[in-house]
């Protein structure tokens, strides 16, 4: 649970994957999602999207289709995710693949969600491996990403004199 202070909260992440790059545009087919739920709600949307879409992140979704499984397949699980898919410039192969053993993921994607402030949301982050087990997927959160920016706040109002004054404020 979370209580934000502005009316947007944003979380960056990484979304990494073994299924990179053999088997884009495939059945198997690994993804996930930051799910939220409103306040005194228990209906959640998914925002792990693929940037100025509404496409959800995944193998297919994101991914540098230089290992197509076939164009069937390019057609059935990557163009049908619409336009512009599957969305190669949020992709990144990991070429030196001596820290981390994913083949490949995201670059570095924003889930920005709108929420009521200083109210309480819930929040679940999850992976799914759909098809097969055999190979694994993570998700790299971005340290201190989660946030939520106050639109605007007052602290103190000073007269030209540099007096503070008492009035109130009113914003229309």
């Amino acid at each position: 649970n979370f209580i934000p202070q502005g009316d947007t909260a944003f979380i960056d992440y990484a979304f990494a994957s073994e299924e990179y790059p053999e088997y884009g545009c495939s059945q198997y087919v690994d993804a996930f999602g930051i799910f939220v739920s409103p306040p005194a709600s228990t209906s959640f949307t998914n925002y792990a999207k693929v940037p100025g879409t509404n496409v959800n992140v995944s193998t297919n979704s994101i991914n540098d289709t230089m290992k197509q499984t076939g164009w069937t397949n390019y057609v059935n699980y990557c163009q049908s995710l619409g336009s512009g898919a599957p969305f190669i410039q949020h992709y990144t192969g990991n070429l030196v693949n001596n820290h981390i053993v994913y083949d490949g993921m995201t670059k570095t994607l924003r889930a920005v969600i709108p929420v009521s402030p200083f109210q309480t949301h819930t929040m679940k982050i999850a992976i799914a491996d759909i098809a097969d087990g055999f190979f694994d997927s993570g998700i790299f959160l971005k340290q201190y990403s989660f946030t939520s920016k106050i639109k605007l706040e007052i602290t103190e109002k000073r007269g030209t004199n540099g007096v503070p004054t008492p009035d109130t404020i009113k914003l229309i």
